[in-house]
């Protein structure tokens, strides 16, 4: 549906025209009806929107890891073109193998982090074993020296 007219006035003293009244209201503020096309789109927008309001936080003790809709947009399935998929309730569609891989990246912080903070622990226990720097280094993906040191520091606290 096309809208034709031509507006005249003629500009004067105030230099606007208010297209709030009047006639000018009637020609500009028309109500469209929305077509299937509109309605199907606007509910495919609804459905994203609430993937863009998601946010969740995994809290393990005093560590969180935080998924926002930054990570949740990645979620949405696409298809060849690069356009969203949506189910029959324009409902966007999950890519279940993204989902899994977020979850696995989340897991892997989360052991990093313990590894971090029990490296100490694991490096001593390693040299109980009797497995030499070199090794305990190689295994834990750690230098030398900070291996060497923290044995060093241990065996200068132990009487």
């Amino acid at each position: 549906m096309a809208f034709d007219f031509t507006l005249k006035h003629n500009l004067t003293e105030t230099n606007f025209i208010d297209l709030s009244t009047g006639k000018f209201k009637e020609i500009c503020y028309q109500n469209i009806p929305y077509t299937n096309q509109m309605k199907d789109t606007l509910s495919k927008w609804e459905g994203v929107s609430e993937f863009q309001n998601f946010h969740m936080t995994y809290q393990f003790g005093d560590r969180e890891e935080k998924i926002d809709a930054n990570i949740v947009a990645d979620w949405m399935a696409l298809d060849e073109n690069g356009n969203i998929v949506f189910d029959e309730n324009n409902v966007p569609v999950l890519d279940e193998t993204i989902i899994k891989e977020t979850n696995q990246e989340v897991q892997e912080k989360i052991s990093l982090k313990e590894t971090k903070e029990t490296n100490h622990d694991i490096i001593l226990r390693m040299n109980k074993e009797g497995k030499s720097n070199l090794e305990i280094a190689k295994e834990l993906g750690l230098g030398v020296g900070e291996v060497k040191l923290v044995v060093d520091l241990f065996h200068e606290e132990m009487p």
